[in-house]
């Protein structure tokens, strides 16, 4: 026992004895005298803990025409809300490559004072570049004006008498929201829009022009259309169009929609100039047609109920195919499942039920086949002489069989 014991207190001995040389050598790592001269800090200047510049007096001075002014590239940001004074514009940026954030703060106009604008950059054909982030605008003839490729992210614009956001060709446009302003948002050509909302303006929610891309857009309750993109060559995707009080949607030729929603709007849904593509739309409710399109249009897959006049209207050499149009016609018009006013159409594969007419074709050569039709309330089709009509079976007691894989059937 002794032994153990004596054993024990030698281990914990020598543990002991480790453990003050280690702590020796740590004393030693070092000399224990400063070196010569003054004491620097070693921790980092303000500059380097926050290196972007504030907006304010003393860093960026105003002039005339602008409350501040930032006049070389860099980062900025507010310590606080920008009240317009006089006429002048709220933030006039003068450089490119400036990323300005409104850290949660708003400029703020002062109604009724005309061509003024919160964050402007004039425009230049060598200045770009600004990145504009988190807060508001409001009160101004346009709440942001920037120029060329810029990129705009959580802004709120409201109020403002010509437009909430106005930006330059190759803008990008995320998260932001425009209410009760003229036109919400406006995006000049080769711009894209994300996850932005545009409602309750006076004239359009969405203003896009030739070749902007628009994703998961919002424009609703806007007394104009809810999308206009009368330039052409535009895509929407999965935006939605309610209750505005024109169009839901207004594109011109060779656009692209495809999975959008359009419902409870004084006009169309959605009309479309020539060589445009509807696919996987909904468009109900709406005072006139579902989808409309002039010529060349392809309409796939689309459902469409419920609107005052048609469900698919279409002029010449348009493709509609797979649609489901149903309760056309609510309003004092008849109104047709489809309804084909000029020639070289081909209406394939779709399903009209509950309309005043299922299919009209007014005029000779267009192709009819494979559709079907119920329960309307005037004619399940009404085809003019002269085009080519899959054979239609129909029995009041019970369907018949064809095997002509181009007919049309009527139940």
């Amino acid at each position: 026992m002794e032994n153990n014991l004596d054993r024990r207190f030698l281990l914990g001995g020598l543990a002991g004895a480790a453990g003050v040389t280690a702590l020796a050598a740590m004393a030693r790592g070092g000399p224990l005298n400063p070196p010569a001269g003054a004491i620097g800090s070693t921790g980092r200047t303000l500059d380097e803990v926050e290196p972007r510049t504030p907006v304010g007096a003393a860093r960026t001075p105003g002039d005339g025409a602008s409350v501040y002014r930032i006049t070389q590239p860099g980062s900025y940001y507010l310590i606080g809300d920008v009240q317009q004074t006089g006429t002048r514009n709220g933030i006039t940026i003068q450089a490119s490559n400036v990323t300005l954030d409104l850290m949660g703060f708003s400029v703020v106009g002062v109604a009724g004072q005309t061509a003024a604008y919160g964050v402007y950059q004039p425009y230049a054909a060598d200045r770009t570049a600004v990145r504009l982030r988190n807060g508001s605008v409001r009160g101004w003839s346009i709440g942001v004006l920037l120029a060329n490729q810029c990129v705009v992210e959580r802004v709120h614009a409201a109020g403002c008498e010509l437009a909430g956001l106005l930006l330059g060709s190759g803008a990008v446009v995320v998260d932001c929201t425009a209410t009760g302003n003229q036109t919400g948002i406006f995006l000049d050509s080769g711009g894209v829009a994300a996850r932005c909302t545009s409602w309750s303006n006076t004239s359009v929610g969405i203003l896009l022009g030739r070749g902007c891309v628009a994703e998961s857009c919002a424009a609703s309750l806007n007394s104009g259309h809810g999308f206009n993109c009368q330039s052409g060559a535009v895509v929407l995707r999965g935006c939605q169009a309610d209750d505005n009080g024109a169009s839901g949607f207004t594109v011109n030729s060779n656009s692209f929609l495809d999975g959008c929603q359009s419902v409870g709007n004084t006009q169309h849904g959605i009309l479309m100039g020539a060589g445009s593509t509807c696919s996987r739309c909904t468009a109900n409710s709406n005072s006139q047609s579902g989808v409309s399109c002039t010529l060349s249009g392809s309409i796939l897959e689309c459902t469409c109920n419920g609107n005052g006049q048609h469900g698919v209207s279409v002029e010449g050499e348009c493709l509609v195919r797979g649609c489901v149009c149903s309760s056309n016609g609510v309003g004092a018009a008849t109104g047709h499942g489809i309804s084909a006013s000029g020639a070289g159409n081909r209406i394939d594969g779709n399903h009209c039920a509950r309309n005043d007419n299922g299919v009209t074709v007014a005029v000779t050569g267009n192709m009819i086949a494979r559709n079907s039709v119920t329960l309307n309330r005037t004619f399940g089709y009404s085809i003019a002489p002269g085009n080519l009509f899959g054979p239609n079976i129909f029995n009041a007691s019970g369907m018949t069989s064809s095997n002509n894989p181009h007919s049309n059937y009527e139940f």
